[in-house]
């Protein structure tokens, strides 16, 4: 979470990096697929469709926000919801919804801000769209997503608590959110249902070395038991 903290304050030294930082945020709390949010480096036939202007809802005390609103009525929306067209393993239509939490990492925030800068180029504008001030328009690419996540890995000093900038890449974001979902307790079904999962499978994005996943388990283990054999 720190690390996602370090890229909302201080990756933003130009519009473009100002969006990404964005969707990263985004990216976490959503648990989303970098295919989910962005445009490919490369192009090539994909299943997933990125997000787009028409696949996000603000709500304002359960009314619809306009994407037109203009910046500052979007920032007040107290909650999100983005559903996604397709996906990579061809589910269609999956909605996650979000409250807004305030403060730099409020994915709800996060998404007034995108909305709000496409605002203008169409309902099937794709999120990744970076409209300049100056009127130039640029991408936001995966690879740019996977330099900003090390970018945030260095400043916050993953690599001196075990981690490699190898390990690090845009993926990290779905599984960093599943993994915190994890620690604050949320169920299995929750897990699952915001990341789209179909099965335990994500349990394949849980990181068995965080000690947190294990912090008092050898105390537990060490309780002496007195058992009855009854079979």
């Amino acid at each position: 979470m720190s690390t996602i903290d370090t890229i909302s304050r201080n990756y933003r030294w130009t519009e473009h990096q100002h969006a990404v930082a964005d969707l990263v945020i985004i990216a976490f709390f959503y648990l989303l697929r970098v295919g989910e949010y962005t445009s490919p480096a490369r192009t090539g036939n994909r299943r997933t469709i990125p997000l787009r202007q028409c696949d996000i809802r603000l709500w304002r005390n359960g009314t619809l926000l306009q994407h037109s609103a203009g910046l500052p009525t979007l920032l007040c929306a107290d909650s999100a919801t983005i559903s996604i067209a397709n996906t990579k393993n061809g589910t269609k239509g999956a909605v996650v919804h979000h409250e807004a939490f305030g403060g730099p990492i409020c994915p709800v925030a996060a998404l007034a801000r995108r909305v709000s800068n496409i605002c203008h180029a169409g309902e099937a504008c794709p999120l990744s769209r970076v409209s300049h001030a100056s009127g130039r328009i640029t991408t936001a690419t995966d690879r740019d997503i996977g330099i900003a996540v090390r970018w945030g890995a260095t400043s916050d000093g993953l690599l001196a608590r075990g981690y490699t900038l190898s390990r690090i890449s845009s993926h990290s974001l779905r599984a960093g959110g599943a993994m915190a979902l994890k620690l604050s307790g949320a169920s299995d079904s929750t897990i699952m249902r915001v990341g789209r999962w179909t099965s335990l499978t994500y349990l394949t994005y849980i990181h068995t070395q965080i000690g947190a996943l294990t912090a008092g388990v050898a105390w537990n283990m060490s309780t002496a038991f007195t058992f009855q054999n009854v079979g």
